[in-house]
């Protein structure tokens, strides 16, 4: 449905709430929706979910088990409404092209033709505004036009057109400071140098009693210049009197602030000094610099509170160290040290041992959990890296004679003579000796801390406590009872707490459960956001289980809503290629190959030129388009995309790495398809190798690798090993689904294949059964119409041959 057409919806909806009897609303649209039936049935979903009666759209998802939290709530309509269609001039502005959208407000490209410049526009984003967004907007084109700093984007205007208030900006051409560093590979130095003049710019905006808030990449940007700059002073505040003085807290401030990047004070909602920026600039150069975030976060944002509040960080140089698994496109894959350090120019062992002496001191008296632990200032702590990159002892660690003497020696090295070699070598030996020492007392100080800080935590937090204590069990029947009375008064973070139970039950494949409380959490965290990055989270959450559970067409449906929230939310455009990516994958699944490869497409050229021909992202978009080629039938056109798929990835993460493996997977079911046997095999085996030594035997993926090469010996007629690799691959299977209490689609589809191998062997009464009952599993499990459905029914007209 076209955004007009959407409007036109909202209109008949609008009109038929102000009939309260519902026969008299069925009138209305009787006479109103005469010759627009699809209008009338859209506004009746509506209609039905103002009332609480069906969780998102009414068909959309399948109905509640139980009646929803508090059924008295009225969530509008309106909160389901698409934006008005941009308009393409705003007063004396031509609006040329959206630049992005945030939580406020839109910021578009116009041009100044006073002075003959392009131009940035920020306008509120509709008409109908709360009064606590009409004043932040307000707030923040006041805080901007009382700074002035080349590394702070400029106000140069501001009013209002018709009653909507915008201001007009300093047009900077960059990009998020992560994407900047990772398209140019930049070194330690380099990313520290493109951090000092943000630092520089809080220092400014501290000194005129402002505290920006919201540090994240999102919000530095840097051009291909390697200039610098800070934006989005959206939730910025500002200090109540002489610097430190804390922010009071104000029931709209409460949650201003993004999770990743916030300080433990944000987190508890305390009053807040410059130190939380403070922490928040550690929070991004730690990650710009090791690859990781401090914490581990995992979507469950009480358990997420608990960590940043309580958890020790651990230190640069051994974060580097971490294999983190990270999911993206459907699929998993691992940041490694090797690459880490690779993006970064260094080896593994370089990169630790650069982040372990003053460099990695800086960033941890950043992320103090106490914030007069952390530096006093911005100022301080600029200075703290200048003085780094010029080989300077650092404030953040005790400065001795052995500390100066080594970090001259390093300075003025190429003054030293041959007959100081001796003298120099043998301080070094005992600088490093005394570090050691310094090391072991510095992490028994650091642990008495975090045992004071932790004890300090749960004083200030009991409720909070008891709630994530809950939370960390296994999902048994009383653990949903006891979030409730913990959090009844506050549907808030009822909403966090649900999600966190919902996605341990899709995780077992629980889907009922799952499913309710998913859609809970995403009508609360409508209700209280909005549009806002944690409700189109819940989209996807949902569109996620759904898609798990076989329900393609609700799965699509609510992935297509989180993609078009996220796109007048702003989000990165790699965010919306995820998503997208996602979708595309929902339409291979059904069978709309068509429409998938045009997709699939337009997602590989975006991909290349954001990343490069040889990225990661790439290899991904080459695989699946690859993938979809060859399950429509053109083999032959996606062997090439597939090899060069396995080419970027084997350089990129090396031989032995699940996404190796996937890669050698795609293409040996390719050249089965093709018939060229012996090319098979060889991927496949090798496939089922990486896997075998990566999880084991009993591992999903290695159970998918046996049935790839079941399906290749079937075809070259050895029945004996086909049937023995089906076996242990429906053993595993089996076991799972066992521990699910589920039939899964996995073990359909593999039992469909087996019947066509009974029934090869003349077993026909066995592969009857095997047949019918997995084309009748999948039709329930993944839909008529989707592909593996069909080619199960195909399997199950042989019988009739």
């Amino acid at each position: 449905m076209t955004p007009e057409r959407w409007q036109r919806v909202i209109e008949v909806t609008d009109e038929a709430l102000k009939r309260p009897d519902p026969s008299q609303r069925r009138l209305y649209l009787d006479e109103a929706c005469r010759q627009e039936p699809d209008v009338r049935e859209e506004a009746e979903k509506l209609l039905l979910y103002e009332n609480m009666e069906t969780p998102v759209l009414d068909g959309l998802v399948k109905p509640l088990a139980q009646p929803p939290l508090r059924p008295g709530v009225n969530i509008s309509y309106q909160m389901l409404a698409y934006p008005r269609p941009d308009r393409k001039t705003f007063g004396p502005f031509q609006l040329e092209r959206v630049l992005g959208r945030g939580g406020m407000g839109t910021v578009y490209l116009t041009v100044d033709h006073e002075l003959e410049r392009p131009i940035a526009l920020k306008i509120l984003r509709n008409e109908k505004v709360s009064d606590d967004l009409l004043r932040r907007f307000e707030q923040e084109r006041r805080l901007l036009a009382r700074l002035d700093h080349p590394n702070i984007a400029r106000i140069y205007g501001g009013g209002d057109v018709d009653g909507v208030p915008y201001f007009t900006m300093e047009l900077f051409a960059g990009r998020p400071i992560n994407d900047f560093c990772a398209a140019w590979v930049c070194t330690l130095r380099e990313r520290v140098e493109l951090l000092l003049p943000i630092a520089d710019a809080l220092a400014h905006a501290h000194k005129n009693l402002i505290v920006h808030r919201d540090i994240k990449p999102a919000n530095v940007l840097v051009n291909d210049d390697f200039e610098s700059k800070l934006v989005d002073f959206g939730i910025a505040k500002e200090l109540e009197g002489n610097e430190p003085a804390a922010i009071a807290q104000t029931a709209t401030g409460q949650h201003a602030m993004t999770l990743a990047w916030a300080s433990p004070e944000q987190v508890r909602q305390l009053p807040l000094t410059t130190a939380t920026d403070v922490y928040s600039f550690g929070v991004l150069t730690y990650e710009l610099l090791t690859g990781h975030p401090p914490y581990d976060l995992d979507g469950d944002f009480l358990e997420n509170a608990r960590r940043i509040c309580e958890e020790e960080v651990m230190p640069p140089s051994a974060r580097v160290w971490v294999t983190r698994e990270v999911w993206e496109d459907g699929d998993s894959f691992l940041i490694d040290p090797e690459e880490v350090a690779e993006r970064r120019r260094e080896t593994p062992k370089s990169l630790s041992k650069a982040l372990a002496g003053d460099l990695g001191a800086v960033i941890l008296k950043t992320l103090n959990k106490d914030p007069d632990e952390r530096y006093g200032s911005m100022a301080e702590l600029r200075e703290d890296l200048r003085r780094w990159l010029d080989g300077k002892p650092v404030s953040a660690r005790r400065q001795t004679w052995w500390r100066r003497t080594v970090a001259l020696t390093r300075r003025h090295r190429w003054r030293l003579v041959a007959t100081t070699l001796l003298l120099t070598t043998l301080i070094t030996l005992g600088v490093f000796r005394w570090r050691d020492a310094q090391k072991v007392q510095r992490l028994s100080d650091e642990r008495a801390a975090a045992a004071l800080a932790e004890e300090e935590a749960i004083a200030q937090a009991d409720v909070m406590r008891r709630v994530v204590r809950n939370l960390l069990r296994s999902p048994a029947p009383d653990a949903e009872g006891h979030v409730r009375a913990d959090l009844a008064n506050d549907p808030e973070n009822l909403a966090h707490a649900l999600e966190a139970i919902g996605l341990s039950h899709q995780g077992h494949a629980r889907w009922d459960d799952g499913r309710r409380l998913l859609t809970e959490s995403l009508l609360l965290r409508r209700r209280f956001y909005g549009d806002h990055p944690l409700t189109a989270r819940s989209l996807n959450n949902l569109g996620a289980l759904e898609h798990q559970a076989g329900d393609l067409m609700v799965a699509e449906k609510l992935y297509r809503l989180a993609l078009a929230m996220r796109e007048r939310l702003g989000q990165d455009e790699s965010e919306l290629l995820k998503v997208e990516s996602n979708i595309a994958s929902i339409l291979t699944q059904r069978g709309a190959f068509d429409e998938a490869e045009a997709l699939y497409r337009r997602i590989l050229t975006a991909r290349q030129r954001l990343y490069g021909p040889k990225s990661r992202d790439t290899a991904t978009s080459l695989r699946s388009l690859g993938v979809l080629l060859y399950v429509r039938g053109d083999a032959a056109e996606a062997e090439p995309l597939l090899r060069e798929a396995l080419e970027i990835r084997r350089e990129v993460h090396g031989e032995r790495h699940p996404r190796t493996a996937a890669a050698l997977s795609s293409l040996g079911k390719a050249l089965l398809t093709l018939e060229r046997y012996d090319e098979s095999v060889i991927s496949l085996n090798k496939a089922l190798e990486i896997r075998w030594q990566l999880w084991g035997s009993n591992h999903v993926l290695v159970a998918a690798s046996r049935r790839d090469l079941a399906l290749l010996y079937f075809a070259l007629n050895e029945d004996e090993i086909a049937q023995v690799l089906w076996s242990r691959a429906l053993s595993t299977l089996r076991k799972r689904d066992l521990q699910r209490g589920t039939l899964s689609w996995e073990v359909a589809d593999a039992e469909s294949r087996l019947g066509a191998l009974l029934l090869k062997e003349g077993r026909v009464d066995e592969a009857a059964v095997c047949l019918r009952d997995s084309w009748e599993a999948l039709q329930r499990l993944r839909g008529e119409e989707a592909a593996i459905t069909r080619e199960a029914e195909s399997r199950f007209q042989l019988l009739r041959r």
